[in-house]
């Protein structure tokens, strides 16, 4: 198998470092990024509910339009449906879709309207800081409070 340089400019897709399981050993590799969404480091916290209606506090490191990793006090299984009430984002249904060390990845279940809400949230928490926008989050919050129960 032969990989490409990091710096070669004929790769068209970002790469990201995958863990490749075998019996004997664990072998880490560069693959294409085949992710639909850019993932964005964030620190949100919330709280989510499992099929079984156990409710769990959570923390999310990763987020995008179409998916989110939490770290969590229980693990879930994957395939199993999980319900999302973060702050400042609100309400987000998925399914899990990796299991790691402390949490898991989700894959959002959302609407295009929606995803296009989540992306305009995360651009903003990102660059409130840099943006000194923080006097306008009660403002954003408010307007975003009319989407949270769709």
């Amino acid at each position: 198998m032969s990989t490409a340089p990091l710096d070669d400019p004929t790769l068209a897709t970002p790469l990201r470092l995958r863990t490749l399981k075998s019996t004997a050993h664990r072998l880490a590799t560069i693959v294409p990024d085949r992710r639909r969404f850019r993932r964005m480091a964030v620190t949100l916290f919330g709280r989510f509910m499992r099929e079984n209606r156990e409710e769990y506090p959570c923390q999310v490191t990763q987020m995008s339009a179409g998916g989110m990793a939490l770290l969590a006090p229980v693990n879930c299984e994957e395939g199993e449906r999980i319900v999302a009430y973060l702050d400042h984002v609100g309400r987000i249904e998925g399914i899990v879709v990796r299991v790691v060390e402390g949490g898991f990845a989700v894959r959002i279940l959302a609407s295009a309207a929606k995803r296009e809400r989540i992306v305009n949230l995360l651009t903003w928490l990102i660059n409130q800081k840099s943006l000194g926008l923080s006097e306008e989050r009660k403002r954003l919050e408010a307007h975003l409070a009319k989407w949270r129960c769709a």
